[in-house]
């Protein structure tokens, strides 16, 4: 299972920054169509991420070591253990991040006032930051 999640994914970091770019595009140039775009990929970013992290959850190499997603306070004594727990949060509060994002996207008809885009689009940069901290963290798990 781990080997199916290393290849899914970039699948839905490819989605969630490509959604994070057509919206801003979409809203700096008021192209709708742009907006459009970006709210179908925010929703199949947020789908591909629950499969990419059900296949980690699944099929993750230090599940004797760590349970199934780990403490990211606690100290395993074994660095690959635990860079592999940190990637796990980091990755999940990225998903949640988005999914919620795309919740209240949803909710709102993706119509939202100024100072509601404006906590929008800041939440999305943090959304990016922990997505690209979460690829990063998995990349050197095995080192």
């Amino acid at each position: 299972m781990i080997e199916l999640h290393m290849a899914s994914a970039h699948f839905p970091i490819a989605l969630l920054l490509t959604q994070a770019f057509f919206d801003w595009v979409g809203r700096f140039w008021k192209k709708p169509e742009l907006r459009t775009a970006s709210y179908w990929t925010h929703l199949a970013g947020v789908a591909s991420a629950t499969v990419t992290i059900a296949f980690g959850s699944l099929g993750n190499p230090f599940f004797e070591d760590i349970g199934f997603l780990g403490n990211p306070w606690r100290d395993y004594g074994h660095t690959m253990a635990q860079k592999a727990v940190q990637h796990s949060w980091t990755g999940i509060c990225g998903f949640l991040l988005f999914a919620s994002l795309a919740v209240w996207r949803v909710k709102r008809k993706d119509d939202f006032s100024k100072s509601e885009l404006t906590i929008y689009m800041l939440l999305t940069v943090l959304g990016m930051v922990l997505v690209g901290l979460t690829g990063y963290l998995g990349s050197h798990v095995m080192e």
